[in-house]
């Protein structure tokens, strides 16, 4: 029986006030947005055929954040940027039995609805790293459809989360959705 992890994402954008753009002389007299975003990894356990279970633990949520005026693209690399709790890539470390190989199924893509206003829904592309040691730097991206890991000698495997969003046509509010990784025991 597979262990379901489901991501609860909530997206925030944040109002920030017009400025006049250098050179133009004018200011726009309208609204902007700032995109500070975090996604918060949480999960259930469903245990395996013999009771052994592969837990979850979150170190790190998923922070998007614009980190220049008008960026309408924001991404958040699982290797190059490091997890941190305010800033980065997300950070999980899946723990159970050691040395047990296990495959892992994701959706690369998830749309985000805006909780008020239905129809205004951004997408989230996924970007997963690996490593049996708690090493970001030398993680590899997880590529494959459904990859095979095996948890190291201690029963742990460590996943870094990011991601890329579009946030060019996204109006302020929270925007949620569910992103879900289903981990077999093999």
């Amino acid at each position: 029986m597979p262990f379901l992890l489901s991501i609860l994402l909530l997206l925030f954008l944040l109002p920030e006030v017009a400025r006049a753009q250098q050179g133009s002389g004018a200011a726009s007299g309208g609204e902007r947005f700032s995109m500070e975003a975090s996604i918060r990894i949480s999960g259930n356990v469903i245990t395996r055929t013999g009771g052994e279970n592969i837990l979850f633990d979150t170190i790190y949520d998923v922070n998007f954040e614009q980190t220049r005026a008008g960026q309408t693209v924001i991404t958040v690399d699982p290797i190059t940027d490091f997890a941190a709790a305010d800033a980065g890539a997300g950070y999980v470390v899946a723990k159970g039995a050691p040395n047990a190989e296990f495959q892992l199924t994701f959706s690369r893509e998830v749309v985000l609805r805006h909780a008020t206003e239905r129809d205004n829904v951004l997408i989230v592309r996924y970007l997963l790293s690996g490593n049996s040691i708690p090493e970001q730097e030398n993680a590899a991206y997880v590529l494959e459809a459904a990859p095979r890991f095996r948890l190291n000698a201690d029963g742990e495997f460590h996943f870094w989360v990011g991601g890329m969003v579009d946030i060019s046509k996204a109006i302020r509010g929270e925007y949620e959705g569910e992103f879900t990784l289903e981990v077999e025991y093999l």
